[in-house]
């Protein structure tokens, strides 16, 4: 996507930011492309998910509120684990 459009990964930085500025949006994922089949996670939360625990199971880090992870596989294989791993987390916490 990159070449195609003549952009770089740094003007993609930001991007998150938006989709966690929707009203009524907790926490946020962002897939980048880092290869063939691996993905550059981005994750943030407005405080109430911490988005550390779960990309913590994809061998990434960060804090409460930012974290990152990496991933391999297709964007849809990746995408279905990131969402697995953010309902079962809710779901911790909602019966806790």
């Amino acid at each position: 996507m990159y070449e195609q459009t003549g952009a770089d990964q740094d003007m993609t930085d930001g991007f998150i930011n938006f989709a966690r500025g929707v009203k009524g949006i907790e926490a946020a994922v962002l897939f980048r492309q880092k290869g063939d089949d691996a993905w550059k996670l981005s994750m943030r939360s407005r405080g109430k998910i911490d988005v550390s625990q779960v990309s913590s199971q994809f061998g990434g880090g960060g804090h409460h509120n930012a974290a990152g992870a990496v991933i391999e596989g297709t964007l849809e294989e990746a995408k279905a684990i990131v969402t697995k791993a953010m309902e079962t987390y809710l779901a911790s916490k909602k019966n806790a």
